[in-house]
């Protein structure tokens, strides 16, 4: 992979990666010579906590068990993208029938961690407060009838689900579901999450290991699929009708920066009728599922260039250029080219890990080789001498 970076005007081969650029200016007496800074962004990384909310499905038959179950593809995609190996063996799938309960919280170990799904009262902290007593349900549906997965459909022998249906009424119903260890792919079918904008829409939370929130809240929105193909708006929704979250069930997750894992996964319950506030809803779930090996996905570079932001004509002039690759995967034939402006002459360059750099006919060429994911970031120090008075751009 190679990072191909030319500072005046940054051009880079490298696919799907975004290039911001900002530039100051100081202005001095003639005789001072000016470095504008510029700042190159250069990375496809996603923001801290990507949600993923699948498409509603309802009714309780085959077809829409099927249905049902694919609604996790979305996630298991954006995931791959992310970098989690595209193997059905990456994807850890819970039985929540082995859990064990103990008044409102269920803990249940799988795929190498510990994993608890609590009912919360949203009567305040930001994670809740602990709700009513949650139960392990056998029902050949999730709450209200909505449709199971299909994997997680057996007439002989129902898979369990978290159910809880005695929350208090004086706040929202929440559920929460925090991992022993931080993890960056978690999703999982969810039945009966009202939601509407006309009533109260649901929304989710993250929060780190630390149990501070990483962003703002997530509204999860009415599926305008599912309405629109029963012939809905939200302003049809409510007194049972099968839309809005109300006996549907969706599939809803997250993918997570690397640099910040999610520790917990709050979802709060909204109301799908027109002018509820969601303190009598609730909720239910099956199938909690992670991703686990994130070793196979592409490299992901940043680089950035600074300098003193301005110097006397007759005193060289010194640059910094930084990269780093954030992963996952390593990036081979790195090279970073810097072409000098007009008005300075090359004095040298400089890489931190020893790389080569060199210099022919006003361009600074470092070949960095195979950088790997995660290491040190690579410093590149650069002198030129300014000959002329001005502004200088680079």
């Amino acid at each position: 992979m190679k990072l191909l970076a030319k500072v005046k005007h940054l051009k880079y081969e490298y696919p799907n990666l975004k290039l911001e650029q900002f530039k100051m200016k100081r202005f001095k007496p003639i005789v001072t010579v000016l470095f504008l800074l510029i700042f190159c962004f250069y990375t496809d990384l996603l923001a801290d906590v990507t949600p993923v909310v699948s498409v509603e499905v309802g009714n309780n038959n085959a077809s829409s068990r099927f249905s049902a179950e694919i609604l996790q593809n979305e996630w298991r995609n954006r995931a791959v993208e992310f970098g989690a190996c595209d193997d059905p063996g990456n994807f850890v799938t819970a039985d929540l029938s082995g859990a064990t309960i103990v008044d409102n919280e269920m803990t249940l170990a799988f795929a190498g961690i510990n994993l608890t799904v609590s009912n919360r009262d949203l009567d305040g902290p930001l994670q809740g407060s602990p709700g009513g007593t949650v139960t392990l349900s056998t029902s050949s549906t999730l709450q209200d009838s909505a449709p199971r997965p299909e994997s997680l459909h057996n007439t002989a022998g129902q898979p369990g689900f978290y159910s809880e249906l005695t929350g208090s009424t004086g706040s929202r119903n929440g559920v929460l579901l925090s991992f022993d260890v931080p993890q960056l792919a978690f999703g999982t079918w969810f039945g009966d999450v009202e939601t509407n904008s006309l009533g109260t829409e649901a929304f989710l939370r993250f929060f780190d290991a630390s149990g501070n929130q990483i962003g703002v809240d997530t509204p999860v929105p009415s599926s305008v699929q599912w309405l629109t193909s029963e012939g809905m708006t939200e302003a049809d929704c409510g007194a049972g009708v099968r839309g809005c979250g109300n006996r549907t069930t969706r599939f809803i997750g997250f993918i997570a920066d690397e640099n910040t894992p999610v520790s917990s996964m709050l979802l709060v319950v909204g109301d799908d009728d027109i002018g509820g506030f969601g303190l009598t809803e609730h909720t239910s779930l099956i199938g909690p599922t992670l991703a686990t090996d994130f070793s196979c996905g592409d490299a992901n570079l940043e680089i950035s260039k600074f300098a003193v932001a301005e110097t006397q004509l007759g005193t060289n002039l010194a640059y910094t250029i930084v990269v780093n690759n954030h992963g996952p995967a390593d990036a081979t034939n790195t090279t970073v080219i810097d072409t000098l402006p007009a008005g300075v002459n090359f004095v040298s360059a400089t890489s931190s890990d020893g790389s080569s750099c060199s210099e022919a006919a006003g361009i600074i060429t470092c070949d960095l080789g195979i950088f790997v994911a995660s290491s040190p970031s690579v410093i590149i120090q650069v002198e030129v001498e300014p000959i002329v008075t001005g502004t200088i751009t680079n």
